[in-house]
């Protein structure tokens, strides 16, 4: 039989094995032609196809590349070229065979589309934008090209445009997570949540992008606009999990506890009884609970939970039997859950142990330059001591006060000193330092400036962030009006109340005992160097003192603010929560026996007794 016929028998049966997902049959196929007639065009491009389908990039080069020699005139295989190229990052090849394409067949809205994409990745947006124009003149229904659109308007800084392109995306294709996920992303960038006709831009845009922008504040720790956007979200749709959700988180971060479990005890009355709703009414107990939120977390089968969700349940788990005063239960689950996690952030430790040093090295050495104060801003007071310390009870307690604005672990410091550190460095051809004056000169524009759009006629601005520590020397002599009121609580029972936690992110102490009363040590010391070097804009309290008397607050906060503060209407109840490791104390002590953090100079609590 000629070779010829052989091969048109093969690459039937190779379209056929493609066209049912058998692609490595189908492959194997192509090959067997291309041994014999290495130049057959139809194999050639259909291999090259198969492996673009795959992202199989540089496997696809090679025959595509035989095929644009063959086919010199083809527009289809200088497309396909340069999707290839595409995919490997090689955007100047992509771009050369793109507009050879186009030169070869002008009408061609895919390679118009396509080359848009390179350029913007070469950074040259006008180019981009002018193929993406000729590609949606071309073909009016093609919500890529809208998507790619929007990306180039938004390089060259003409936003607005761009909400209406991504937004004629998703009307194309809803379903365009892509397009989506831009259009949330522009819309926090424009701060969509401070937008005074948030109302009426709600009604024109689609829930699932709404509450995409909701949770693009949450990870941006912005919980006083994401809250508006999940609370405009809900009223268009009273059952939608990811607003009820989000508006939960928002609550949660935003220190009203009783409005989340609410919103929670709601979501189980829809039956909406989901593995991330129970442990978040599990974090948000605090006094003894029912005993169904545990028995419900029992039957979870955590098999089908990711990894993540799975330590989530442990945690939840752990907590609730404690509250219930199931002790040696809780302390089975909880040592097993942060050996566990304990065992993938071991090495982060280690680094993170190296930043806690230096911080407190560079502390006992250092100078103060603290700035003249500012009469025209508010007080910006930082509450600080470990995770687990008190901080948000002190500030609970403050935030009755009128002139307070409570600002909870809000991310303005490190937001402004990442701003700073990106445009100082333009200024001369090296990274600037953290102490030049022109980083501290745009930290403070970039502070204020997101201060401004959060606070209007209040005295004092609370900040409760703990890792804050490090940096308080530095705020200290960069910041005018600051002031610092350091938390102290029992040390046992600080390491009992880190054990219950899961963390998002970093506090990779908290998940090894050791680790942890190596941390809680290192923080009173940087707390006992900060006071004795600036002891006139900081106070320390302990949690046993504020608890028994939250009086002690307001003077500490009179002294240091220049305030007067009403205590003539009734003291807050404060959660009490001393003694919670009382019960553990044998087993903390036997943990704990080869390691002597206890009675070393700086540690709170005494023996384990």
């Amino acid at each position: 039989m000629p070779a010829s016929k052989v091969s048109e028998s093969d690459f039937r049966l190779a379209v056929t094995l493609q066209s049912r997902r058998r692609l490595r049959d189908a492959e194997v196929v192509y090959l067997r032609i291309l041994d014999s007639d290495r130049f057959n065009v139809r194999a050639l491009e259909a291999l090259g196809r198969l492996r673009l389908q795959q992202k199989r990039y540089s496997e696809a080069v090679s025959p595509l590349r035989t095929l644009v020699k063959r086919v010199k005139g083809s527009a289809d295989a200088h497309h396909l070229l340069g999707f290839a190229l595409t995919g490997l990052g090689n955007w100047s090849g992509a771009v050369r065979n793109y507009q050879k394409a186009i030169s070869l067949q002008a009408d061609f809205p895919d390679a118009h589309n396509n080359c848009c994409y390179a350029l913007h990745q070469l950074g040259q947006y006008e180019a981009a934008l002018a193929h993406i124009d000729k590609a949606i003149d071309l073909l009016p229904v093609f919500p890529d090209a809208y998507h790619n659109r929007g990306s180039a308007l938004v390089a060259l800084g003409r936003r607005h445009e761009a909400l209406v392109a991504l937004q004629t995306a998703l009307v194309q294709k809803p379903t365009h997570v892509a397009a989506r996920s831009d259009l949330a992303k522009l819309l926090a960038d424009l701060r969509y949540g401070d937008d005074a006709t948030l109302q009426h831009l709600s009604s024109a845009l689609d829930i699932d992008t709404l509450n995409a922008v909701g949770d693009i504040y949450l990870h941006r720790e912005e919980y006083e606009l994401a809250k508006p956007i999940f609370l405009g979200t809900r009223l268009r749709d009273q059952g939608s999990y990811d607003a009820l959700i989000g508006l939960v988180n928002a609550y949660q971060n935003l220190g009203d506890s009783v409005a989340a479990r609410l919103l929670l005890g709601e979501m189980l009355r829809r039956g909406m009884r989901k593995a991330e709703v129970l442990v978040k009414i599990a974090n948000l107990t605090f006094a003894e609970p029912g005993t169904h939120i545990l028995h419900e977390l029992d039957q979870i089968r955590v098999g089908d939970l990711s990894d993540d969700a799975r330590i989530s349940v442990a945690f939840a788990r752990g907590r609730l039997l404690h509250l219930s005063g199931k002790w040696s239960q809780a302390w089975t689950t909880l040592t097993e859950i942060n050996r566990q996690v304990w065992e993938r952030v071991r090495e982060e430790r280690v680094e993170e142990s190296l930043h806690e040093k230096r911080a407190l090295a560079s502390l006992q050495t250092h100078t103060p330059q603290p700035l003249l104060e500012d009469k025209s801003r508010p007080t910006l007071l930082f509450i600080l001591g470990t995770s687990r310390s008190g901080k948000t009870v002190v500030e609970s307690a403050l935030s009755g006060f009128g002139e307070v604005h409570r600002g909870m672990e809000n991310a303005f410091v490190r937001n402004a000193l990442s701003f700073a550190r990106r445009n100082a460095a333009m200024v001369g051809s090296e990274i600037a330092s953290d102490d030049s004056h022109e980083v501290r000169t745009l930290f403070r524009q970039s502070y204020f400036e997101a201060l401004d759009q959060r606070v209007s006629g209040h005295k004092i601005f609370t900040t409760t962030n703990p890792g804050l520590i490090r940096r308080a020397a530095w705020l200290a002599d960069t910041l005018p009006n600051v002031r610092f009121l350091f938390v102290t609580r029992d040390t046992q029972d600080t390491a009992l109340s880190l054990m219950l936690k899961q963390y998002k992110k970093a506090h990779y102490y908290s998940y090894d005992l050791e680790a942890s009363f190596e941390h809680i040590e290192w923080y009173h010391e940087m707390i006992s160097e900060f006071a004795a070097t600036y002891p006139g804009i900081s106070r320390t309290v302990s949690y046993e003192d504020i608890v028994t008397d939250p009086e002690i607050i307001y003077q500490a906060v009179e002294e240091l603010c220049d305030v007067s503060i009403d205590t003539s209407k009734a003291m807050p109840i404060l959660a009490d929560d001393r003694s919670c490791a009382q019960p553990y104390r044998s087993l903390l002590r036997d943990s704990l026996a080869q390691v002597d953090h206890l009675n070393r100079p700086g540690s709170v609590g005494g023996d384990l007794t």
